[in-house]
């Protein structure tokens, strides 16, 4: 018998803090791509973020930051965004966790430059995960810490994304 498995990478780090992680769903590329950009400005330039990295999926687009911040600020920032799904910063919040799927319906677009005020340690496992996950390469410094466990999260879903598995 078969099941549709998606697998994600967790934002949640091992020291408590999460990488910000936020849903856009549902939206077209060429209408949502400025406002993206105008958003995550503005919170970068407020929070003091370093770089933002913005995927297309099928249904829209996530965006994530390798900035290990305070989980409560996620959810914060995405409801400050008319864009993000707000059944995603719902069901994060409460299991208490972000992440977002994997799979071949998705490939990296580009980075938003970051502040250059460098807040926060960045997150080197997510660093490895989204490397791997999205053909990226985006290269270590010396604001990474060194965790190299892979956040990866598996659960049942006939959502987009889903793998057949024995």
């Amino acid at each position: 018998m078969t099941h549709k498995t998606c697998f994600a990478i967790s934002g949640s780090c091992p020291d408590g803090t999460h990488i910000l992680m936020l849903d856009i769903d549902a939206v077209k590329t060429k209408d949502v791509m400025m406002e993206i950009e105008e958003f995550m400005d503005g919170i970068i330039k407020e929070y003091g973020l370093s770089d933002v990295y913005v995927i297309k999926t099928m249904n829209g687009f996530n965006l994530f930051s390798l900035d290990k911040i305070p989980f409560n600020l996620i959810k914060q920032i995405g409801k400050q965004s008319k864009l993000c799904d707000k059944q995603f910063l719902d069901l994060g919040y409460k299991r208490g966790y972000y992440d977002l799927r994997t799979g071949r319906d998705k490939s990296f677009l580009y980075k938003i430059q970051g502040s250059l005020k460098k807040r926060y340690m960045k997150s080197n496992m997510h660093r490895l995960s989204f490397n791997l996950a999205f053909d990226m390469d985006v290269k270590k410094d010396e604001l990474f810490d060194n965790s190299t466990q892979l956040p990866i999260v598996q659960y049942e879903s006939d959502k987009h994304g889903y793998y057949e598995m024995e």
